[in-house]
């Protein structure tokens, strides 16, 4: 869920929504990451995010894309594809 502001700046309601769209910046996630999730919580440092929304983050973080993006692109299609042709290998 996004909330427009006269400003044109999109604010994100949540880190789940912020992860999952293309209109979000690094610094959006960061700042819902902290708000939510915080840096330092009382689980031993352990700020876990929930599994649904790992790979979302992993990938809008370290790609700067949402994972739809990364799925369907023509790298993750050519992987696709090897793995195919490619015989698994026994160790």
């Amino acid at each position: 869920a996004e909330n427009k502001t006269s400003s044109a700046k999109i604010n994100f309601e949540s880190l789940s929504g912020a992860i999952r769209s293309n209109a979000s910046t690094l610094e959006n996630v960061r700042q819902l990451f902290r708000k939510e999730k915080g840096l330092n919580n009382a689980n031993n440092g352990d700020v876990g995010v929930d599994e649904a929304d790992r790979a979302h983050l992993w990938t809008k973080v370290i790609c700067g894309k949402i994972l739809e993006d990364i799925e369907d692109g023509s790298l993750a299609d050519s992987y696709r594809e090897w793995e195919k042709k490619t015989p698994a290998t026994k160790f």
